[in-house]
């Protein structure tokens, strides 16, 4: 099939002239894929000229050009070539590119200093990946679309949160600013297996990114060699590392990390928001305007830490008469009459890959950092367990085994040694006929799925009964869904526990919010009053949830309540991991509040009632 060109050039023109939102909507409705195009083009348009009018000159485009292909053949300057093709280069020319300037000249300058602030930031890290590789992101520059630039990501709209990790607060929609000032355009896609999240910047404009990306200083403090080195020496030299294996994890790779979630019992979303540092790490994403600083000094302090573990370990065995060779992390260590040691070393905790094994050889894998018990459910430990390794875990003369990889048969003799250098305890069970060996320690909790999560299926009652169940290892009598009286008739209660404490009753209030979705100041202060309506008032108010906005955690703040914020949503398949966060969370703080204080809390609070009463 053969369209008249001069016909199509026509319909084009007549948009041009129909004003500047007209010449914009053209540019995502022709370079999109024809069942994005639409959508493609709306969400362009609504954050310069608002969605009734993003709407209806989306649909109008739209109503054009139906029944016209793209892939249809057209004859310019006496070559044959796709419609599509050939209007992508018509609306790049010249006398339309020149409209845009214009109008984009115009917005620049109306720019809000907080907008600024965002797009310099953006166009800053733009302009320094666009010559290297960065998980999450890509930038093609020039863009094989438009020649311009193009960010694009995959399974998620990442240049949003990478931003927003850079600036230190959230932005949900960075293009949108995008589409608004630099009169940028939208390219989302959807294969069977995948979506595809892409901005495109006209090449005329690229002028404009480089501009706003030479400002960045005038916003953030950015990190010079030396003190991005200065900072992870201080994280190894404090022990922080989970800390050091996320910045190195956030250097190459996105997907979680599943060895790290048993390490700490906390799931990956949870340790990405948790471990900030300043500067260098946010969100599991490593600042991308200091990328090369912090790979440079990650992968100097990797090799540093690998080798004061290895003489550790090498001192100890030399001293024995055992001869050692290394090579990377792995090192062999060899005496007369005895069978070599091969030992594999990780300064921190990481997830890894092993060469084969080296038979008939002692095996042990070492790893700085001393994790909970739910690592012993690792599938990476497990795994090389069934090929023979022991698992140790070392942090400042303190070894812990993992108990479930351990083999008298196969390991007796370098528990041995073990035992006369550090201190050895074992995480999980104790073997039988090695108690003299190790140090006997307070047992760390259990972690597992109490019985009772198997057969619940509403999403609010999982969270309600992992609090329920972890306030009822820490010694506590529980209820949930209990009808308390209070002021006014009875009030319902998630969770409700009280544990005797010298001749004192210590209750517990727990709401639990198992939403997709923040939870906002509202529900904070209808918690508070339904609290203050209690007969019996809490001396601890716990507020359990995926995630609280700003200001309802300010509220809740003030309000005296004790936040757990989980990062995820709360389900039977994640139940252990939730518990985990949760138990420990409430471990801590109990550890924190000596019995004595909090005797002196309940006779404070029993005070208290007794003269507002005597008030009433």
């Amino acid at each position: 099939m053969s369209i008249n060109i001069d016909e199509v050039r026509t319909i084009v023109d007549s948009f041009v002239k129909r004003g500047i939102a007209y010449i914009i909507g053209l540019y995502p409705y022709l370079h999109s894929f024809e069942d994005y195009s639409y959508i493609n083009t709306v969400n362009t348009l609504e954050p310069a000229f608002g969605r009734a009018i993003a709407e209806k000159v989306a649909l109008e485009i739209k109503e054009v050009f139906k029944g016209i292909s793209r892939y249809a053949k057209v004859i310019v300057e006496g070559r044959e070539e796709k419609l599509g093709d050939y209007l992508k280069g018509y609306v790049l020319s010249e006398n339309i590119s020149r409209i845009i300037l214009e109008e984009l000249e115009k917005r620049f300058n109306q720019m809000t200093y907080e907008d600024k602030r965002i797009l310099s930031v953006a166009c800053a890290i733009i302009d320094a990946l666009m010559k290297k590789s960065y998980p999450t992101i890509s930038i093609g520059y020039p863009s094989y679309r438009t020649g311009g630039i193009g960010i694009s990501s995959t399974d998620g709209e990442y240049f949003s949160e990478v931003v927003s990790s850079v600036l230190g607060f959230n932005i949900s929609n960075v293009r949108a600013l995008f589409y608004k000032y630099l009169l940028g355009f939208q390219c989302d896609w959807s294969s069977r297996r995948h979506d595809y999240y892409e901005l495109e910047i006209y090449p005329f404009t690229v002028a404009y990114v480089k501009k706003l990306s030479l400002e960045v200083s005038n916003y953030i403090k950015l990190l010079d060699r030396f003190n991005v080195r200065s900072k992870l020496s201080e994280l190894y030299q404090k022990g922080e590392y989970v800390k050091l294996a996320l910045i190195e994890r956030g250097l190459s790779a996105r997907y979680e990390s599943e060895f790290l979630s048993y390490f700490t019992g906390k799931s990956y979303r949870h340790l990405c928001d948790e471990a900030v540092v300043e500067g260098i790490l946010s969100k599991c994403f490593v600042n991308p305007l200091i990328y090369d600083f912090v790979r440079e000094s990650i992968e100097d302090l990797h090799e540093e830490a690998l080798t004061n573990l290895i003489t550790l370990f090498r001192e100890v065995l030399e001293k024995l008469g055992y001869s050692c060779s290394c090579r990377g992390r792995g090192c062999v260590f060899t005496k007369p009459t005895v069978r070599p040691i091969y030992m594999y070393f990780s300064p921190w905790p990481e997830d890894f890959i092993l060469p084969d094994d080296v038979a008939g050889s002692i095996k042990v894998i070492v790893v700085q950092g001393i994790p909970i018990q739910s690592i012993l459910q690792s599938s990476n430990l497990r795994l090389y367990a069934s090929r023979g390794f022991l698992w140790i875990f070392v942090e400042k003369g303190r070894v812990a085994i993992a108990s479930n990889t351990y083999r008298d048969e196969d390991h007796l003799e370098f528990l041995k040694i073990l035992s006369k250098n550090f201190s050895v305890e074992f995480i999980g069970f104790i073997p039988k006929g090695v108690e003299s060996m190790v140090k006997t320690s307070s047992p760390q909790p259990t972690v597992r799925i109490p019985y009772e999560f198997t057969d619940i299926k509403p999403s609010r009652e999982v969270l309600e009964d992992i609090v329920a169940q972890a306030l009822k290892d820490l010694g506590f009598s529980v209820q949930t869904n209990v009808k308390l009286p209070a002021k006014g008739g009875d009030v319902e209660v998630d969770v409700w526990g009280v544990k005797a404490v010298g001749g004192l009753q210590f209750r517990v209030y727990a709401s639990c919010k198992n939403w997709d979705k923040d939870v906002d100041r509202q529900v904070v202060d209808q918690e508070f009053g339904r609290i203050l309506q209690l007969n019996q008032l809490p001396h601890l108010r716990m507020l359990v949830v995926k995630s609280l906005s700003e200001p309802a955690k300010k509220a809740a703040l003030d309000d005296g309540f004790f936040i757990i914020e989980l990062g995820e949503k709360a389900s039977v398949e994640n139940a252990q991991e939730i518990y985990n966060i949760i138990y420990n969370k409430l471990k801590d703080l109990f550890i924190s509040i000596a019995p004595d204080k909090i005797r002196e809390a309940v006779t404070t609070l029993k005070n208290i009632v007794k003269y507002l009463e005597g008030l009433v």
